[in-house]
């Protein structure tokens, strides 16, 4: 583990990680955000384990099926699906 990291140096250190953990309390707060640490993972490239509910995921599984080519009006009918039960969907 590292201590806290000047912004400017968060590149290069996101470029040397395998993956990443982004792990919230379960509070009803932490349903409403999306912490900047996904972002940052997402555009390194780095795989993300979350550990949170709601707004952060629900944005993640988004972005999971318009990477892998569906449009948007797909991935937001995929993202409802999931989040009224249905489990998830393939990717298109």
């Amino acid at each position: 583990m590292l201590d806290q990291q000047p912004r400017e140096r968060m590149p290069a250190i996101w470029g040397l990680a395998d993956a990443s953990i982004v792990h919230l309390r379960r509070t009803p707060l932490f349903r409403t955000v999306i912490p900047s640490k996904i972002f940052e993972a997402m555009a390194a490239g780095v795989p993300t384990l979350l550990g949170v509910e709601g707004e952060a995921v629900w944005t993640q599984e988004y972005l999971r099926y318009r990477v892998n080519r569906c449009g948007h009006t797909d991935s937001i009918n995929k993202v409802f699906q999931q989040i009224d039960g249905r489990g998830i969907a393939a990717t298109c």
